[in-house]
């Protein structure tokens, strides 16, 4: 809640200062990414600690493997996006299409931060009692997805905010 806070904060800045910017709205735009970022560590903590309980160890390669494939997909529609937003044809002028880009990554991380929100964490889970070879993490990949509700729910968390946070670096042209 309180990194979500600092996006929309930063999108109502921008909004209500989209016709002259301060001085002061660089470093309070800095000021609070760093809030946003240093809150990113403290929350990972949390993240890693229900992803711990709610897939078994034997699914979790299987959940990171999908997690970067299906963010590198996403990027490549990220990256349309992107363009179109910063070109000519989007009819969007400074700052309101880098408001656009900022308004879109907090939309989608809200809808990662909703789906991981959801997710039940048990008080227990058996661990996996023999390992498996790689290639079959990814064969039962589909059926992970498929079958188990907590895991859908992460990687939709996972995809979403991965793709939320591909426009952070069109920020700092906005600086």
């Amino acid at each position: 809640i309180f990194r979500v806070g600092i996006l929309v904060a930063i999108c109502l800045m921008m909004w209500l200062l989209r016709t002259s910017m301060p001085v002061w709205f660089g470093a309070a735009f800095v000021g609070l990414f760093f809030l946003y970022w240093t809150a990113g560590g403290f929350s990972g903590v949390a993240w890693y600690e229900v992803l711990s309980k709610t897939v078994q160890p034997h699914r979790r390669p299987a959940i990171f493997a999908w997690r970067q494939t299906g963010a590198g997909l996403f990027a490549l529609v990220a990256g349309f996006v992107v363009t179109w937003a910063l070109s000519d044809h989007s009819g969007m002028v400074f700052p309101v299409n880098y408001l656009f880009l900022l308004s879109l990554m907090t939309g989608l991380i809200i809808i990662g931060m909703g789906a991981f929100v959801i997710v039940r964490e048990p008080y227990d889970y058996e661990t996996a009692t023999r390992r498996r070879p790689w290639k079959q993490y990814f064969r039962m990949g589909t059926r992970f997805v498929r079958d188990d509700r907590n895991y859908r729910r992460i990687l939709l968390g996972q995809f979403a905010f991965a793709i939320g946070v591909m426009a952070t670096p069109f920020l700092v042209p906005y600086l």
